[in-house]
């Protein structure tokens, strides 16, 4: 086992070169490279199998633990073998400022890397592989959890951060609920290791990042998770979809919540179980609005399963799916209707779907410049 904490920084591959990089795997993904970078990905697992278990400590307000905490303004580089851990990286509350660069963080039982309630942190240049080997997820309310849980396991997650970076890292082949993931922060939050602080998740750049085989998951998602919180302002950009569960997610899911101003642009979701981007708003006085689809190339992605119900969708190949939840029968009076608005896709590229863009009919979308080739469907 390697482990290294370093202060002094380390030389990053230039913009140009990320952009060249994610062109060949938008190529290769729509020539059907489903597999691409599963061979170093795998290696460096099969690696961390073999490794000894290293040093595990405590993570957080629960009993879960991790290979490696943080402090801030600290730069941790080199292998992070977290076999036997609960989290490979803990970026905890008062850990403003780290950076994680040029890492492979491999082995953990949830999380690869996880920031909670610290602002301003890297995490770039790295591989985050084979993780979430056997997460220990909370049951939904009202069962009670047995031991140390949670929620919603991804393999990179900031956790009410905000002003922080996720650039130019190889997220593949990790075993459960999917790629990166930027949500606020609460008493109940996914990620949260015990009660977390009330924090938003605001002005986050999610940038250049390939996102491969994490099938179980969102590859990447944006969401509300806490009643009265906001997730403002994040930016999902020029990134890299093969494989997962679903492309792209944002999503509100908490009543009295606020979800504004995401942006999707430049991004490739391709071979997804699910829709390529997928927009939702489901609880009771939530608020999605100006949220921005722009450039991305959408193509053979899946659809939602029947169990979803939405008059109209028959589950086929889906681009980009827009769904607002009705109010249900029996709702007491005065209660908000969930809303999206301000919804805009613009200059999209579609191919290969059954339908292009689907959306409830209580959605009012702006939709220019798409270009669609093979799909049979749309209602816009």
């Amino acid at each position: 086992m390697v482990t290294t904490i370093r202060r002094t920084l380390v030389p990053t591959r230039t913009r140009s070169n990320r952009c060249r990089a994610l062109l060949s795997c938008a190529v290769l993904a729509l020539l059907g490279g489903v597999g691409l970078l599963r061979a170093p990905a795998d290696a460096a697992y099969a690696a961390s199998l073999g490794a000894p278990r290293g040093t595990c400590v405590q993570a957080g307000a629960s009993k879960l633990t991790a290979r490696l905490v943080a402090h801030a303004h600290e730069t941790i580089t080199g292998v992070v073998r977290a076999s036997g851990c609960d989290i490979g990286i803990y970026v905890p509350p008062g850990a403003s400022g780290a950076v994680i660069r040029d890492a492979t963080v491999t082995g953990a039982l949830d999380q690869g890397i996880l920031v909670q309630d610290s602002n301003s942190v890297t995490i770039e240049d790295s591989i985050v592989t084979g993780n979430l080997v056997r997460p220990e997820l909370c049951p939904f309310p009202p069962a009670k959890p047995k031991g140390p849980c949670i929620v919603d396991a991804k393999a990179v997650e900031l956790v009410g951060s905000s002003h922080s970076v996720i650039e130019g890292n190889t997220i593949a082949d990790n075993m459960g609920e999917g790629g990166i993931g930027v949500f606020d922060d609460g008493t109940q939050s996914p990620g949260t290791l015990g009660s977390g602080h009330l924090l938003p998740a605001m002005d986050n750049l999610v940038e250049h990042n390939v996102v491969v085989n994490n099938p179980r998951g969102c590859g990447i998602v944006v969401s509300t998770h806490v009643v009265g919180e906001a997730v403002i302002g994040n930016q999902i950009i020029d990134n890299v979809s093969v494989g997962n569960a679903e492309g792209v997610v944002v999503a509100d899911n908490m009543p009295h919540t606020e979800l504004a101003g995401t942006v999707i642009r430049g991004n490739v979701a391709t071979d997804s179980v699910a829709p390529g981007i997928v927009l939702n708003s489901l609880a009771p006085f939530d608020v999605v609005s100006g949220t921005l689809v722009e450039d991305n190339l959408l193509s053979r992605n899946g659809g939602l399963p029947p169990f979803e119900h939405l008059p109209g969708y028959v589950p086929k190949p889906t681009g980009v799916i827009v769904v607002t939840a009705e109010l249900p029968p029996g709702t007491p009076k005065g209660t908000v209707a969930p809303l999206q608005r301000g919804v805009r896709l613009v200059g999209n590229i579609i191919t290969s779907e059954g339908w292009g863009i689907w959306s409830t009919p209580q959605n009012h979308l702006t939709v220019t410049g798409t270009v669609e080739q093979g799909v049979t469907a749309n209602k816009t």
